[in-house]
């Protein structure tokens, strides 16, 4: 018997987990919430389901055995918080970029137990293996992280571009798109991170933002532990909009590397290649939680330790140049001689 399945959001993102959803023959696709009613109608004409014109009418009257939530970031913990805590549910990037927020998603996190965040290279298997080849001890204790991600950034935050992207201001620019996934992918290697609150330390940061605020370049340093992690995030205008990474893990006695196609570990021992090959869909995830199976995709704890090091870079990169304040009286006096 197929499971039941409402999707909240039919942008682009909605579109995909749709496909999703549709070819997997365990799941059903029965309910589609969008404010826009266009696009939730379109979606729901190519694959199918009941339109709703909010999340939380779809929740109360459609019959769910599970949910999907894929909307833009600043409507992420909102919806996920209507999601009853039983239900299995994905819940497309919810990264908290301020205080404020981290509590609400440390409390989804608790409440919870069956909400995922599906970030991307937690579903590529060799990324997988090669991170279980590292946790096994293969290259020794891991020292140093350093990552790099390119893209057409500044024209995914253009103000012609039909997304939430092309109005995204402070605070909701590469590093809640991009910085988020390469953030999962440094937790892959680096597992205990996400079971101690608190671990990463000396964030700096330094980014590049557009007109509005969006930060559309990014490099942080950090360290987990003693691990010394470097990411940077360039804007590349001619690259496809994709865009590129690799990742290499330096350990004691070697080194991984990772990128969308391979994982190459090279050790005093040995040379090991893991090649990329068939990649299991994030609405896989659902069926897993409600047979009890272990997700592919991220705690929510996960998306709070990566949250935690998202909101330390903002605070970090905020002007630190005091606004300035008219002087006192007395300060005036002494500037005119009066005194």
């Amino acid at each position: 018997m197929s499971l039941r399945v409402g999707l909240v959001g039919a942008g682009i993102a909605g579109a995909s987990h749709a496909l999703d959803i549709v070819t997997d023959p365990r799941l059903e696709l029965v309910a589609v919430a969008s404010r826009n009613g266009n696009s939730a109608n379109a979606l729901a004409e190519t694959f199918g389901g009941r339109t709703f014109n909010s999340a939380a009418q779809m929740l109360a009257e459609a019959r769910l055995d599970a949910v999907v939530v894929a909307v833009p970031p600043s409507a992420v913990l909102g919806i996920a918080e209507l999601v009853p805590p039983r239900i299995p549910c994905l819940v497309e990037k919810p990264i908290a970029t301020n205080p404020r927020e981290l509590i609400r998603l440390q409390s989804l996190a608790l409440s919870h137990p069956l909400m995922v965040a599906p970030f991307n290279r937690r579903y590529q298997v060799h990324v997988r293996e090669g991170a279980d080849v590292v946790a096994d001890g293969e290259i020794g204790q891991v020292r140093r992280i350093v990552g790099k991600w390119v893209g057409p950034y500044r024209a995914r935050y253009a103000a012609d571009v039909p997304t939430y992207r092309g109005t995204a201001g402070q605070r909701c620019g590469v590093l809640v798109d991009s910085g988020s996934h390469a953030l999962d992918l440094v937790a892959m290697f680096i597992p205990s991170w996400t079971f101690t609150p608190g671990v990463a330390t000396g964030m700096k940061s330094l980014t590049e933002r557009n007109v509005r605020g969006a930060e559309v370049e990014a490099e942080l340093r950090f360290h987990i532990g003693g691990v010394e992690i470097e990411l940077s995030f360039t804007d590349q205008p001619g690259h496809p909009d994709c865009g590129g990474w690799h990742m290499t893990v330096v350990g004691g006695a070697g080194t991984a590397t990772v990128d969308p196609n391979y994982t190459v570990i090279e050790s005093t021992a040995r040379t090991t290649v893991l090649k990329a090959f068939g990649m299991p869909r994030p609405a896989t995830d659902l069926w897993r939680l409600a047979d009890s199976e272990m997700p592919t995709g991220a705690s929510l704890r996960a998306a709070s330790a990566i949250s935690a090091a998202v909101i330390a870079a903002y605070d970090y990169d905020q002007p630190r140049v005091r606004r300035w304040q008219r002087p006192r009286g007395k300060a005036l006096g002494r500037l005119n001689g009066s005194c």
